[in-house]
């Protein structure tokens, strides 16, 4: 991955639930600092938000340790904590993953989309009437309207036909977006809109990957199966199933995960995770 040497930061990070949360905590200051450099670190790898020293080896817990100035049990404590919020995923070959990272990054693709549309329009007319005067100066007015007016009409037709073609694509998109968060909600009892700029974004970037709507009930189904009644319950949200790790939701077996989240003084039950020696 190329690597960039800066992130976006969220002007109201310091007001999201979690970060709230955290900074009521004994030694918040130091929790949150190791998230903002987990952040810059994911910026580096610049992978979806994964921290790694090769994507086929992950940190292990004396590295990020060390990489953060901590001794290995402060460390472990704070990596628990930020998972306990939701800040972090530790997989089970101890990978790192910043959940946020990707949301915060991206920028809004519909409407960029729109206004690329917009700009298209603009330029057009420009185009249009700059032809229109060339060929009122250059040529006989009556032959200049004539062949004028049917250059222009196949090109208006194009556009029209275009315009079409996207608010087409758009209402089957809405439809399936709704449908998808619907499913979710009668699933979870929750309430979430189908309207949602970044829920919309993120269902049509896996549509754009060739996924079918069907794929995202899988998902909402293989995860509640797995986190449901678990500490990661609390990730059967969109930001989360519809996120980075789609198509390994989508393909997992549905049989519940191991739950990392654990107190900080059982070591023995989690060394052998990865990210300890």
């Amino acid at each position: 991955m190329e690597k960039i040497p800066w992130f976006k930061f969220y002007t109201g990070f310091f007001k999201r639930q979690s970060v709230t949360l955290i900074s009521n905590l004994r030694n918040s200051e130091a929790i949150i600092i190791v998230l903002i450099k987990l952040i810059c670190m994911a910026t580096e790898t610049n992978d979806r938000g994964y921290v790694y020293i090769t994507p086929e080896r992950p940190y292990k817990l004396k590295e990020i340790a060390a990489y953060m100035s901590k001794s290995t049990k402060v460390m472990e404590n704070i990596l628990n904590i930020l998972q306990e919020y939701g800040e972090i995923e530790i997989e089970k070959d101890g990978m790192i993953f910043v959940t946020s990272w990707s949301e915060e990054q991206n920028v809004d693709r519909l409407e960029i989309l729109k206004a690329n549309h917009r700009k298209r329009q603009s330029e057009y007319r420009k185009r249009k009437i700059i032809k229109d005067n060339d060929a009122l100066r250059q040529r006989d007015v009556t032959c200049d309207i004539t062949v004028t007016k049917s250059d222009t009409g196949e090109e208006e037709e194009y556009e029209y036909e275009k315009e079409n073609e996207y608010e087409e694509l758009n209402k089957d998109i809405n439809d399936d977006v709704y449908d998808i968060i619907s499913y979710l909600n009668n699933k979870l009892s929750t309430d979430y809109n189908p309207k949602d700029k970044l829920i919309i974004e993120m269902i049509k970037s896996k549509f754009s990957m060739g996924y079918k709507k069907e794929d995202f009930f899988k998902v909402i189904d293989n995860k509640i199966n797995s986190w449901k009644g678990t500490s990661y319950e609390k990730y059967l949200q969109p930001s989360t199933l519809f996120g980075d790790k789609f198509g390994l939701y989508l393909n997992e077996k549905t049989e519940p995960q191991y739950d990392f989240i654990q107190s900080s003084t059982d070591y023995s039950s989690i060394k052998n995770i990865g990210i300890f020696d």
